[in-house]
């Protein structure tokens, strides 16, 4: 291996990856300044749509966040093991074991899977789904902010509602299943227990309030301004409530 390569150089590279205590605890991967990956929240097993670790049956995860603490870690299963998660010289974060036999590190999980794992690829409120043609789609009741952009595959745009909200009027909610929770600079986290009537009036109670969820982990949490990176799971994932007019909810109130 060249000495000089990037993968050998032991000084400080481009990317950190820490913990956000802000709100719904979550990992992020930073290149500089810039978001290049969210983990998600915790949802009791894993951090939002990433792999559940202790299924490779080699690490068991630990998160813990109460009043006083919020931390994230994870231990060998086999005490005899060998593993490390690392962030790489080209941002991917992996999960390494070392195999004696073959004398070099085994690879176990790389958290980004698909290019729904690049952060805010689908635009505001836009959802991912990688198992489809278009990965990107708008949620019923929104149309593409820029059509032809989005016709084209250039998705960073995002979506819009298709009727403006109107604090004035009566508003409803729908309901997205199986979901990364989306990312915001501006959410709000109720501890207490809550139920799901309970914290839809909560959010209704702020005309600013443009989604909700209730999680097990978290309590009721509560949205304000444009909802990014979301992405849809075939299992797993966890519900999120998107406030609208009720002449876009149709025959999908959840209420």
């Amino acid at each position: 291996m060249n000495p000089s390569s990037k993968d050998s150089d032991p000084s400080s590279g481009d990317y950190t990856y820490k913990l956000d205590r802000r709100g719904l605890p979550q990992t992020v991967l930073r290149q500089g300044s810039t978001v290049k990956y969210r983990s998600g929240s915790w949802d009791g097993v894993r951090f939002g749509g990433d792999p559940p670790l202790h299924t490779k049956a080699v690490v068991d995860p630990n998160f813990i966040f109460n009043s006083t603490d919020v931390y994230y870690s994870f231990k060998n299963m086999d005490d005899t093991a060998i593993s490390r998660f690392v962030v790489n010289q080209t941002g991917l974060l992996q999960l390494l074991t070392w195999n004696e036999r073959l004398g070099e590190w085994f690879n176990l999980i790389t958290m980004q899977r698909d290019a729904c794992d690049v952060y805010a690829t689908c635009g505001p409120y836009g959802l991912c789904r990688f198992d489809v043609l278009a990965a990107c789609h708008c949620p019923n009741g929104f149309i593409p902010r820029l059509q032809q952009e989005w016709d084209r595959g250039e998705w960073s745009g995002g979506c819009v509602r298709r009727t403006p909200m109107n604090c004035s009027a009566p508003q409803g909610f729908r309901k997205l299943p199986g979901l990364k929770l989306p990312d915001s600079s501006y959410f709000l986290v109720d501890m207490t227990k809550m139920s799901l009537v309970d914290c839809k009036e909560a959010c209704l109670r702020n005309c600013t309030c443009v989604a909700f969820s209730l999680t097990s982990v978290s309590g009721c949490v509560v949205w304000f301004g444009e909802l990014l990176d979301m992405k849809e799971f075939s299992e797993h994932g966890q519900d999120l409530y998107i406030r609208m007019a009720p002449s876009d909810l149709g025959k999908c109130l959840p209420y």
